[in-house]
């Protein structure tokens, strides 16, 4: 049966799929993959389940969350619903400007590779090329993707992570901050990540 182009889910009902699917299978692979296709796509192409204001609740309150989301379990999947968010979120306060032409290209269905790493290739190509222009350091979410970066298990996700992440800074257009202030700004939080991950290691 299909879902009615009526049919909207509330918060309450996004964070309800959240812990069916996710908290409760203990942040597996599948349960992340089920959920979170869905919410891409439906975020991506504006179609049923989710308005403006539940897509800010779901990045906002739950992906942006340490007590919600496990980062260092985070899947590929989770991390574009993540991605998509990230950039319409950001897109809407004005903070930055994305190409929506690339922005659709990114995360296919697997049918449409002949492969698992033609399609890993195939993000890892264009997640750098998404952000055009960056117009202030207030960006949403900034801090978690500094935090699955440092902390994700997936060799794929660390690729397509730094790529995304290192794309932000390059495309910072920020009145008073030429390249050395952000360059010198991007090592000093790598210093800082790295030292609050170890000591969250050795507690």
């Amino acid at each position: 049966m299909s879902i009615s182009s009526e049919f909207i889910l509330t918060n309450k009902e996004i964070d309800m799929l959240h812990e069916l699917y996710v908290k409760n299978y203990e942040f597996s692979e599948h349960g992340q993959d089920l959920l979170y296709t869905l919410f891409t796509k439906k975020a991506k192409f504006n179609r049923e389940l989710l308005t403006e204001k539940n897509k800010r609740f779901l990045f906002d309150n739950i992906l942006c969350s340490n007590t919600k989301v496990n980062h260092s379990q985070m899947t590929s999947k989770a991390f574009h619903c993540f991605v998509f968010l990230f950039l319409s979120t950001n897109s809407s306060e004005g903070v930055l400007v994305y190409n929506k032409t690339t922005m659709n290209t990114l995360f296919l269905p697997q049918s449409e590779f002949d492969n698992g790493n033609e399609k890993i290739l195939s993000v890892k190509n264009n997640i750098g090329k998404v952000i055009t222009e960056v117009h202030s350091f207030a960006i949403l979410g900034l801090e978690t993707v500094w935090r699955i970066l440092c902390s994700t298990q997936y060799e794929d996700l660390l690729d397509q992570g730094r790529i995304f992440l290192i794309s932000i800074y390059l495309k910072l257009n920020v009145p008073h901050f030429n390249d050395q202030l952000i360059f010198e700004t991007f090592f000093e939080k790598i210093f800082l990540m790295m030292s609050l991950e170890g000591n969250s290691k050795s507690n």
